[in-house]
């Protein structure tokens, strides 16, 4: 949805952005445990409070007046909040294998929730019950091994009316899971603008970590062949 950006704006945004976001922050079991016992931690969860009024709902849900630039703008930055605000709370303990670390994050998805109101909401049910329901009628959350069937809400339910109108796929790039492999914390702030936001999010993420190279394969498919051949063969 929204209209794109210019190659040279898109360029100008991504030097930018890249130079304007700093390093990374090791979320150390030390570091978290400092954020929890500060006295800033104990304003923002009294900020985090008001989302429990009843205006904070009204204003969500009222569907013919938000846009879906809105509804995206709200959800991708409650996901976020979310995500940063749990990490503090319920931190990796450290995994022993990929296993438990993925089993981790699927439990860890499921137990933050934030109530909006009268409704409540956890970060698999903003992800793929509100801002990916229209990329499919049903999204099948898979995490390694684990995974579990998020269906739209039903139009009786009031939480539909903080669903997404429009799909839009470049969303993945706005949600930080504060992951290694996971794009950089952006806060949005100008509906107007999300969707050019989300395009040069994903132009710095894709620059960062994608690497295209060409393959060789007369010279690979001889190598691999004789290799594999000698180690079953012995």
């Amino acid at each position: 949805g929204g209209g794109g950006v210019s190659a040279a704006a898109r360029s100008d945004n991504t030097n930018e952005w890249r130079a304007s976001r700093g390093d990374g922050i090791d979320l150390s079991p030390d570091l978290l445990a400092i954020v929890r016992d500060s006295s800033g931690f104990a304003l923002f969860l009294r900020e985090v409070a008001l989302l429990r009024l009843p205006d904070i709902e009204d204003w969500i849900t009222a569907r013919s007046q938000r846009s879906d630039e809105e509804r995206l703008v709200f959800n991708l930055n409650l996901t976020n909040l979310m995500t940063l605000h749990g990490l503090v709370v319920r931190p990796n303990p450290g995994s022993s294998s990929a296993a438990a670390g993925l089993l981790y994050r699927s439990r860890f998805n499921s137990a933050v929730r934030y109530s909006i109101g009268s409704m409540v909401l956890d970060l698999n049910t903003i992800e793929h019950a509100l801002l990916r329901s229209k990329l499919s009628g049903v999204t099948f959350n898979y995490i390694g091994f684990i995974g579990r069937v998020v269906r739209p809400f039903p139009p009786t339910d009031p939480r539909s009316l903080m669903a997404l109108d429009h799909p839009t796929p470049l969303l993945t790039f706005g949600l930080c899971a504060a992951t290694v492999s996971s794009p950089s914390l952006f806060v949005f702030r100008d509906p107007k603008l999300v969707y050019q936001e989300l395009e040069v999010l994903a132009a710095v993420y894709l620059g960062d970590n994608l690497r295209i190279g060409t393959l060789k394969t007369g010279s690979n498919s001889g190598s691999n062949s004789g290799s594999n051949s000698g180690s079953n063969s012995g």
